[in-house]
């Protein structure tokens, strides 16, 4: 199971076959959701610093492994200035989010025009799995329009689980359009372009319940629970 800061084989991978030493020797890159929940991890962190950026900074919304800087996603501008890094990388991050909107248009936004963006992020058929949240699936026509303001060099399927491979290049000149685009959402299983924070608060409580005691409640609370997360009786 994929967690937070964490790709697998295949992302891991596709990293390392776009990110040379040609890009990222002598450069700033920034890893963004790089706290290690498990261990030992698949991380790009690793192979990227033995290509000796000036800089590796690695932040999360979370103190712990890997973590150089506690700072929220979505102010990544504000902790650290525009154009401020010439790599972003961000792994298994962005379905944990809640406005993953305002994540994106971060990232662009702290990374400098020329400068690149990997991303690796799960799709519809990934199970659930909460770190501490876990709210979107994405498909690659999803990223492409996502990132049409840049220049695509990947975007991928992963070939060993449902997921998707970003690699893109901000443009000189680049004018950011993130689109109000609704993608698939675990709460409500269809596509929205956001979810009431209520309902993702109650799914989550329900779905933690329903994993802990699932084996230690009557059948028909069991079938309660599953009702009210849209899943089939137990």
């Amino acid at each position: 199971m994929l967690a937070v800061g964490m790709c697998n084989d295949t992302g891991l991978a596709f990293g390392e076959r776009w990110l040379s030493a040609a890009r990222i020797q002598g450069k700033r890159v920034l890893e963004v959701g790089s706290r290690q929940v498990q261990q030992p991890s698949i991380s790009l962190r690793g192979p990227v610093t033995a290509l000796q950026p000036r800089e590796y900074v690695g932040v999360d919304l979370l103190p712990g492994p890997g973590v150089d800087v506690v700072c929220p996603a979505e102010r990544l501008v504000e902790q650290f200035g525009p154009a401020a890094f010439d790599v972003v990388l961000s792994t298994e991050m962005l379905e944990h989010v809640a406005d993953w909107r305002a994540v994106v248009s971060a990232m662009k936004r702290v990374c400098k025009p020329g400068g690149f963006l990997l991303l690796t992020t799960r799709s519809p058929g990934f199970p659930y799995h909460a770190w501490p949240h876990d709210h979107w699936r994405f498909e690659r026509d999803d990223l492409r329009a996502v990132f049409a303001d840049c220049v695509e060099l990947a975007i991928e399927s992963d070939p060993k689980e449902p997921g998707v491979f970003v690699w893109v290049q901000k443009p000189e000149g680049f004018v950011e359009r993130t689109p109000e685009l609704p993608v698939y959402s675990m709460v409500t299983r269809r596509r929205r372009r956001s979810v009431p924070r209520v309902r993702t608060f109650v799914f989550t409580t329900l779905f933690g319940l329903r994993r802990r005691y699932v084996q230690g409640v009557p059948r028909p609370l069991r079938n309660l629970v599953n009702r009210l997360l849209g899943r089939r009786p137990a």
